[in-house]
Formats: C-alpha cells, sequence, structure tokens
C-alpha cells in the first residue's frame, strides 16, 4: 500500500534493441519528426482483503481506483531514422504534459478472531489505519521518456504533485510508475515516396496485476503519440567500421557519399555511443544511419557539399595529428547534420577507426 507520492523519477527502459522487421532493400532514411502526446490513461483498480495472522488484531479488507487521465502535452521536435515506411529503435525524451488523477479508495479494520479481553493484554490490538481521507483529484505536471517501437517499447518519466495525497490507499501502478510490458503498434513513417504519410498514431498498451499480499486487480494503461514528419532524407552512403587513415598534417579523408542529387551540410568527427555501436555489431545487421539524440564532444567537423554519388569529405582533427594518433584506440562515429526546408536532420552515418 502506498500513501505519500512526491517528486520521483523513472528510468525509461529504452535501450537501443534490434528494429522491427524492416523489409528487405528498403532505403534508409533520417528525419526530424514532431511527436506529440494525444491522450491516453492509466487505471488502477484493487480489492483487498488481507486476513491477520494476529488473533488480537482484525484482517483488513477494502477497495478503490486511481484513474490517471493523460491530458494532450506540448510537442517535443526528435530525429529519427528508418528504412522503407519502419523506423529503428528510438527514445522520445521530456514529452511535457499534464496528468489528472482521481483517486478512491479505504480500508476497514475487521473484528479481531480472539474477543476475550484478557487473552490480549500487553498486545497491540491494532495496526495504524489512515485517521481521515484526501481521496480528491490531483493535476500533475510530468515529462515522460518515451519508445513507442515494437520489441522495445517501454515508457517513463517523473511527475510532481505539489499537494500529494497523505491519507488515500493506493494499490498498482500509479504515476510516475507505469504499468509492463507495453506492446505498441507504430504508424508508417519515412519518405513519401517510400509511402510514408505526413502524419500519423502510435498507440501503446499495457496491463499488469497487482501482486501485493491480499490484493487483487490490475493496472491498465493506454497510449497515443502523434507524429508529424517536418523533414525526411536519404542519409549518406558509408561502409560500417572502416579504418580511416590520418595524413601527416591530421586531416581525414572520411569515406561518405551522396546516394542521390546534391548533399550540403556538417560533418563532425567524435566518440561513439558505445552502447549503442555495442547493440548494432551483436544484431548482426545494419543499423545505420542512427538518430543523433544530444550533444556530442567534436574531435573535427567540416562543412560538405556533394554531387551524387560523389565520395569522400576531408576533415581536420583538432589538435592534428599528435590528437589524432591519440584516438588510434577510440571507436568513433560521424555525425552529420543537413538541412532540409526549414528543418535540420541530424543522424550517425556510421562508425570508424583511424589509424597514421
Amino acid at each position: 500500500m502506498r500513501f505519500p507520492r512526491v517528486l520521483v523519477a523513472i528510468l525509461a527502459a529504452s535501450a537501443i534493441a534490434p528494429a522491427a522487421a524492416v523489409a528487405h532493400g528498403a532505403a534508409p532514411w533520417a528525419g526530424t519528426y514532431q511527436v506529440q502526446m494525444v491522450g491516453g490513461s492509466q487505471e488502477a483498480s484493487w480489492t483487498l482483503s488481507r486476513p491477520s495472522a494476529n488473533p488480537c488484531i482484525g484482517g483488513e479488507s477494502g477497495q478503490g481506483t486511481d484513474a490517471q487521465s493523460f491530458l494532450a502535452g506540448a510537442p517535443a521536435v526528435v530525429q529519427l531514422a528508418g528504412a522503407g515506411v519502419s523506423v529503428f529503435a528510438a527514445s522520445i525524451p521530456n514529452l511535457t504534459l499534464k496528468i489528472t488523477e482521481d483517486r478512491q479508495g479505504s480500508i476497514t479494520r475487521g473484528q479481531a478472531a480472539d474477543t476475550n479481553p484478557g487473552d490480549c493484554i500487553g498486545e497491540a490490538t491494532e495496526s495504524p489505519m489512515p485517521s481521515a481521507s484526501d481521496c480528491s483529484t490531483h493535476t500533475l505536471s510530468a515529462s515522460l521518456t518515451i519508445d513507442p517501437v515494437p520489441g522495445t517499447a517501454a515508457v517513463g518519466g517523473s511527475a510532481e504533485d505539489p499537494t500529494p495525497f497523505l491519507e488515500c490507499p493506493v494499490f498498482g501502478d500509479v504515476v510516475p510508475a507505469f504499468a509492463s510490458p507495453v506492446t505498441s503498434s507504430m504508424p508508417p513513417l519515412g519518405p513519401a515516396s517510400a509511402g510514408g504519410p505526413p502524419t500519423g498514431e502510435a498507440a501503446l498498451e499495457a496491463s499488469a496485476p497487482i501482486t501485493d499480499p491480499g490484493v487483487s486487480g490490475s493496472t491498465k494503461l493506454s497510449l497515443q503519440l502523434r507524429f508529424t514528419r517536418l523533414a525526411v532524407l536519404e542519409p549518406l552512403a558509408m561502409a560500417q567500421d572502416p579504418t580511416i587513415t590520418v595524413s601527416p598534417s591530421g586531416s581525414l579523408d572520411v569515406p561518405v557519399s551522396c546516394p542521390a542529387g546534391s548533399c550540403a551540410g556538417t560533418i563532425t568527427l567524435g566518440p561513439a555511443p558505445n552502447a549503442t555501436l555495442a547493440s548494432v555489431h551483436a544484431a548482426g545487421a545494419t543499423r545505420f544511419p542512427m538518430p543523433e539524440t544530444g550533444p556530442v564532444a567534436q574531435f573535427g567537423s567540416a562543412s560538405f557539399h556533394l554531387r551524387a554519388h560523389q565520395r569522400g569529405v576531408l576533415l581536420h582533427v583538432t589538435g592534428g595529428i599528435i590528437y589524432a594518433r591519440a584516438l588510434r584506440h577510440v571507436q568513433l562515429a560521424i555525425y552529420v547534420s543537413e538541412r532540409s526546408g526549414r528543418a535540420t536532420v541530424r543522424y550517425i552515418a556510421g562508425d570508424a577507426h583511424i589509424r597514421g
């Protein structure tokens, strides 16, 4: 049984994992999307029947509900990547929204099994019970992190109630805890040329039994996300984990090529996100491009403008050949930023090592 809840954080279980099935030969893409929580709910319903092992204390019985309604929140801009109309595993952080929580519940104490007053002298005749109820409806501010992709779907985050419940019993998952495991269905995403629509909605669901002793019931979760395409492009092509030679001046010829038309933007050499790349290689399949999800430490960068099928971007390592040689045993990644219309698409074209 839980009474007060203040500020609690739950980390999302959104480690990169193999993507959902992708059609053989589907063209890779990288894109910028606007994602918004458009609604949802989490409802816990419970019944308590707990006998007492102490004959001087009566058993407990009760019931209650906790209905959490997720209101439409502010949109977030995220980077995604995939192939065809499928998206690779991705975490969508910091979706802010309001949640209304209507909590109702009560627990009563039954009569002790031993009704002879002389038998219970010196024994505790009751355990603490709430003296009054503050069950009501509260409004919480929440920030959620969601992986909506089938196979890796998960929900986590944090929530703050300025006036937390103190005397209203509850069992089951209540925000910021979420029912799991989560199942999901994703809309087709990606370029219009592959059949990706401009908008689509994802649905996430979970149902978990309440396992507290003496309690029966369940928690059911349902969320809806809307994806709006801002920009999608075909990423620079790159072989997996090439070894790039450093020139005496500390320059690299980064082996990326423009797949079609013309490609322009900025390329950055930086440390690879190790957990991501380990999963990519363990999967035994191509998982690039990958979305860039946060700030990157830069070992060097360069602007590029390539024609269709033109290959190679010259990049100078900050600190020259001495610093470049110090990076020989570091797993590196090639980060790309390309402008498309009014949006900027950021992604990892691949990983690499250097020698020299």
